[in-house]
């Protein structure tokens, strides 16, 4: 402040002692009050310097250059309004106040109050968004409305988009949900676009289906499924009037009414391709068969260092629960062993190759086993004969089935390749083989279906295989059909003949078979009995018979009686 001693006293050439003394008083009053500011010093200079004390200021600032308090910045950086952010917190302490009044102590944050709400906008008065949390959910704002955010919930981990208060999207690990339609920008170019509506309804005809017990809005191409009736509708609708129109007739399509409508054609038509699947032939006998080969008619073992034994059995009369009509079944007994050829298979070869080539066929059965469960597999294979230079033989994968401890009918639907481009062999024996396989080891695992190695009793009935894949009822062709079927391919019969000559001369007739046999049969003789003659034989063999003749011991009668055997298996 200015100096309060007056300059102009005393008055030149007119001093007085007391206008001097007045100025000396004030100079006194002012020197005094100055020594007593200097005593307090030192002095930052004012062109600057180093305070070693706290400097407190009277107010907060109020004009740009005014010098500010520690409360005005902690305000500024904490509290909203422009500024520059503060450093990082420490441990243990908040980076917001949650709406919390200033510290009145400083900068000294701690876990309370519990901040749950940051803002952020232009300014402490326009928040432009915010994030926030409370006991469930964590809150990312758009608006600071409530409305629009996302919304993720800590405890389920799933996030929901907001939009207008509606839930419109929810984002989870495992999926995302949209509640609202999803616009694509285009239709699909690559197999693993979304497709639009509009590519669907192109590709579709726009033809929709609705599953219903009542009958919808008609529209003409619309479907509708009467879940009541199982019939499916079309509408329909000239521009005069509309109507449900039957697309189907169920009672037709339904497989069991097929089944009834044709059953009539179903009884000896030849739908079965095997031959003997009721097992009602055994000119071999009953077994037990122990070695590999043919067992009853037509059916042949199949083994590998496995052991076992298969048999023929009676069943009692009346048949089978599910077949009274059944009069035999199969007991395949069967020890797996783990070496990787081993295995144990029935089999029956089908004769020509080409009856079935490209052709699906269904093989059914009926069966069970004795104890636990024992996986049965069936496959097919295509063998194209001998002579010359047949194709190889060519195995389809198997399948299988598991067997339990009552009898069932199980079915199995398989497809044989074309045999386009293969080569035949000259003598007439090619054929499809049905295998059926009880125990395989690691060699014949696809072919076996991935039976693996296993032990156990098997019992089987009623074996089908049939073009179509469909299992029908089980074929049951006339007796004297079956035998004759059987007979094509193996003949257990007798010769005899009786007549007058001469010492050494060679005698005997022709011996028909009971049917055309499959091919020329080799043919052996058993329990032969003789009146004066020797060494029987067979010579002219051909599909139709032989001639049976033995040598006259002397001259005289001669005669001749014996059992043969005519194989022409395959």
């Amino acid at each position: 402040m200015p100096s309060l001693i007056d300059f102009t006293k005393p008055i030149y050439g007119t001093p007085t002692t007391q206008s001097v003394r007045d100025n000396f008083q004030i100079a006194q009053v002012e020197i005094t009050d100055l020594q007593n500011i200097i005593a307090e010093g030192p002095f930052v200079p004012l062109d600057g310097g180093e305070m070693t004390g706290l400097l407190t200021l009277v107010q907060d600032p109020i004009n740009g250059d005014h010098a500010a308090t520690k409360r005005y910045v902690d305000n500024i950086a904490f509290g909203g309004g422009s500024g520059g952010a503060p450093d990082a917190p420490k441990d243990g302490m908040f980076y917001a106040r949650g709406g919390a009044a200033t510290p009145t102590d400083g900068n000294d944050w701690t876990a309370d109050p519990l901040f749950s709400s940051l803002l952020i906008g232009s300014d402490k008065d326009t928040p432009l968004f915010g994030i926030r949390a409370d006991a469930t959910n964590n809150y990312y704002d758009f608006l600071n409305d409530g409305q629009n955010l996302f919304q993720f919930n800590r405890a389920t981990k799933i996030l929901d988009l907001k939009l207008n208060n509606t839930v419109v999207a929810n984002f989870s690990d495992t999926d995302i949900l949209f509640n609202k339609p999803l616009t694509l920008s285009a239709d699909p170019t690559t197999a693993m676009h979304a497709v639009t509506k509009q590519y669907v309804d192109a590709k579709s005809g726009g033809a929709s289906l609705t599953v219903a017990d009542t009958p919808p809005a008609i529209a003409q191409g619309k479907m509708w499924f009467n879940s009541n009736q199982t019939q499916l509708y079309v509408g329909y609708d000239d521009g005069t009037s509309s109507q449900w129109v039957i697309a189907n007739n169920q009672n037709v399509l339904t497989t069991g009414a097929i089944n009834t409508a044709l059953q009539p054609t179903y009884n000896n038509v030849g739908r079965n391709v095997l031959h003997n699947g009721l097992f009602n032939i055994a000119q071999r006998g009953n077994g037990a068969f122990n070695a590999n080969g043919y067992t009853v008619d037509r059916w042949a073992v199949w083994r590998d260092t496995d052991t076992g034994a298969i048999t023929r059995l009676a069943t009692s009369v009346g048949g089978m629960a599910f077949d009274e009509s059944s009069a035999y079944y199969m007991l395949v007994d069967f020890t797996g062993s783990a070496v990787a050829n081993a295995h144990t298979a029935l089999y029956q070869n089908i004769e020509d190759v080409r009856r079935l080539a490209g052709k699906t066929v269904t093989v059914s059965f009926y069966a069970l086993c004795w104890a636990g469960s024992i996986k049965l597999g069936v496959s097919l294979g295509q063998n194209f004969g001998t002579g010359g230079s047949p194709s190889a033989v060519v195995n389809i994968a198997g399948q299988s089935v598991t067997l339990n401890q009552a009898w069932q009918r199980y079915s199995v639907t398989l497809t044989l390749p074309s045999i386009a481009g293969k080569t035949l062999g000259t003598n007439d024996n090619s054929l499809t083989g049905l295998n059926l396989f009880f125990s395989s080891g690691s060699a014949n695992a696809i072919r076996s279906g991935n039976v693996g190695v296993q032990t156990g009793k098997v019992q089987l009935y009623g074996v089908q295989l049939e073009i179509g894949n469909v299992a029908t009822p089980l074929e049951k062709p006339d007796p004297q059909v079956n035998l004759a079927n059987c007979q094509r391919f193996y003949l257990d019969s007798i010769s005899s003949w009786y007549g007058t000559g001469t010492g050494g001369q060679s005698m005997g007739g022709f011996v028909p078979f009971k049917t055309t046999m499959r091919g020329v049969p080799t043919i052996t003789f058993y329990s032969t009995g003789y009146t004066n003659a020797s060494a029987v034989g067979a010579y002219s063999i051909d599909p139709n018979g032989f001639i049976c003749n033995a040598v006259a011991t002397a001259n005289g009668a001669a005669s001749l009686f014996t059992g043969y055997k005519a194989t022409a298996d395959l």
